[in-house]
């Protein structure tokens, strides 16, 4: 199908991005439904290539998308293509220019995060281009991005049943990555700072980010992986308006320069969190900042839960100096950043944004205290309101187990709260006082019991008439005293029914007071509940813990198959390498067995030819003495000196 494009569609111009009509007219063009790529991420990555790749296929060398094999950076800007697709819509692909780059580019930092918030608003997916592998660097800038896409007003923004699903393509992989791999890469791990990047992550695009890795062009599984990649964002959802109906490419453009003129028109996107991550500030933030800031709040919070309250909650002026305390000793303590560059510092934006972030958490902290201890006082004048005693006064030898005296001043009227509490309180110490009458009461009956027992263990007086006179006065005591408790609950009885008839000409309620009894059981009902509560409280949280502990077992057996299937997965490697390797070298033994018997075979042969040539020799030699007389047998003389040759010769035969 034909392809629209490639031309420019954003362009740096003295500090602000301006749209070209280039581009805008490349996306009027094309029709719904619309599939709108933006490829982020650093530069010389390759996402110019992966582009050409998606539109063309294998005819991408001499077409599309500018590329380059030099160092310096190719793409300016924002480029965008357009494919038509044949059952209708189109394929869109906007070539984004990389960030990182170590001699810099035509964008501002500002700029990369507008690129950024433009591709997370019109794209359906976004696909982060890395080289290699991929680090926390690439991380850290997807979560910046993530923070920025809800800078502008609510008419602009994304609808939240719309978010874009996220890619990360490892171009020129040298590892091999797959789902887990992904998984493990946006779980959260320790710290603050890269937990608070995978959350942004994780709230701003579809669930279950693919992470897929592209060969390098040479190897044969590239174009077979450039049609899986073509074909898995063709499956994605397709451009949509907030209404639903799938977005034309017109209707692109035009919320593209709606979005482009909300950013330009205010400084509604934070430069905190457009502005990419270098790897320096990454550096500096988690070596240095955030220990420091972790270190200053740990100790403010201490020194702000522990500070003893006096005469009230403590004063705003003395809130406002622990926080200048603090951010001085922040100073004090990151003034050697500052110090270490020259001229203008480059990390002086950055202490700002960390000094700012302290500042606000440090006042979150004393906001925090300062609630508790206001709910910590509601409760204590909520109790003093109420009368309620305490374990301390409740005591059998406290001064408030007096009969107290009710307010019989006409004036004085019980509110209804008050009342209840009034009757709460009185249940309490009418309780209290009577376990300790019956106490009482035991004590004498024991008393008088071990005393009748002592004077009837005595002979001498069994039958005195003294032990009759002692027996009567423990029994008066007793009977006396049972008539004063008796009294004193007569007494309490009256100050309650007292209490009612003051209240119930003024609330126009018929009540009456019920007895002790029944007051009693109300309030070992009360508490019945209150500890039914709290068993389903805690069964409450017994149950959630279960929960987590069955995810956490279910993670970790989750993450035992992974690696159990990578144990299978390198041992099938191996095995199959050993197997490779231990037939190639089976194979070299015999051919050198082969090729020694062939050479000792020959060596064999050889010597058996020399030993016949050496026989053959010697009986020639042997066959020519024979046959051949001496001179000195021809003349038939002899002489010494012939004897003495004839001897030589036979010895050297011999």
């Amino acid at each position: 199908m034909a392809v629209i494009g490639p031309a420019p569609l954003l362009r740096h111009n003295e500090g602000r991005l301006e749209l070209q009509e280039e581009g805008l007219t490349v996306l009027r063009r094309v029709g719904a439904p619309l599939h709108v790529i933006f490829t982020i991420g650093g530069s010389r990555c390759g996402k110019s290539t992966v582009c050409n790749a998606l539109l063309y296929g294998d005819a991408a060398e001499k077409r599309g998308f500018e590329t380059g094999s030099s160092f310096d950076p190719v793409t300016s800007g924002v480029d965008v293509a357009a494919k038509r697709l044949p059952g209708g819509g189109a394929l869109v692909l906007a070539d984004c220019e990389g960030a990182f780059h170590i001699m810099g580019s035509s964008l501002s930092a500002r700029g990369f995060g507008v690129v950024g918030f433009l591709a997370y608003h019109l794209s359906s997916v976004v696909v982060h281009v890395t080289m290699g592998s991929i680090d926390e660097r690439d991380i850290e800038a997807l979560g910046h991005m993530a923070l920025a896409a809800e800078g502008v007003s609510e008419e602009c923004l994304r609808p939240a049943n719309s978010k874009p699903e996220l890619m990360l393509l490892v171009n020129g992989a040298r590892f091999d990555l797959g789902e887990a791999v992904a998984r493990r890469l946006l779980q959260p791990p320790e710290g603050a700072g890269r937990s608070c990047a995978r959350s942004a992550i994780a709230a701003a695009f579809c669930p279950n980010p693919a992470l897929e890795a592209l060969p390098c062009c040479e190897h044969q599984a590239y174009w077979p992986k450039v049609q899986d990649l073509r074909q898995r964002i063709l499956e994605s959802p397709a451009m949509s308006q907030p209404s639903g109906v799938k977005a034309s490419g017109s209707q692109l453009a035009e919320r593209l320069e709606q979005l482009l003129a909300e950013l330009q028109g205010s400084s509604a996107l934070p430069r905190a969190a457009a502005d990419p991550v270098s790897a320096a500030e990454h550096a500096m933030r988690s070596m240095h900042l955030d220990p420091l800031v972790e270190d200053i709040a740990k100790k403010f919070t201490a020194a702000a839960s522990t500070v003893p309250v006096q005469n009230g909650s403590p004063r705003a002026t003395d809130n406002s100096n622990a926080v200048e305390e603090a951010l001085k000793e922040f100073d004090d303590r990151s003034a050697w950043l500052v110090a270490a560059g020259s001229g203008l510092s480059p990390c002086q934006p950055l202490l700002q944004a960390v000094r700012q972030r302290l500042q606000a958490r440090l006042e979150g902290v004393l906001e925090a205290v300062a609630r508790g201890r206001r709910e910590s006082a509601m409760m204590l004048r909520a109790a003093r309101l109420n009368q309620t005693p305490s374990k301390l006064s409740r005591s059998l030898r406290s001064e408030d187990m007096r009969t107290p005296t009710p307010p019989h001043t006409p004036s004085r009227r019980w509110t209804l709260s008050g009342l209840l509490g009034g009757v709460e309180s009185t249940m309490l110490r009418v309780e209290a006082w009577h376990s300790k009458s019956k106490e009482d009461i035991r004590e004498l009956e024991q008393g008088l019991k071990d005393l009748t027992k002592v004077f009837s263990q005595l002979p001498e007086v069994g039958d005195n008439a003294e032990l009759g006179q002692k027996q009567e006065i423990w029994q008066k005591r007793l009977q006396d005293f049972q008539g004063r408790h008796r009294q004193q609950l007569k007494s309490w009885h009256n100050a309650g029914q007292e209490m009612l008839q003051e209240l119930v000409p003024e609330q126009k309620i018929e009540v009456k007071m019920p007895d002790f009894l029944s007051a009693t059981v109300m309030l070992e009902e009360a508490r019945a509940e209150v500890e039914s509560l709290r068993l389903l409280r805690q069964k409450a949280l017994e149950s959630a813990a279960a929960q987590r502990l069955e995810q956490t077992l279910e993670e970790l057996k989750n993450r035992c198959a992974e690696e159990i299937g990578g144990h299978a997965t390198l041992q099938e490697r191996v095995s199959s390498r050993m197997a490779s390797r231990l037939n190639a070298l089976g194979e070299f033994l015999d051919q050198e067995v082969q090729q020694r018997r062939e050479r000792h075979q020959a060596l064999v042969e050889v010597v058996a030819q020399m030993s016949k040539s050496l026989q053959s020799t010697i009986a020639e030699d042997e066959e020519a003495e024979t046959l051949t007389p001496s001179p000195q047998a021809l003349n038939g003389k002899s002489s010494p000196s012939s004897g003495v040759s004839s001897r030589w010769r036979s010895e050297k035969r011999r």
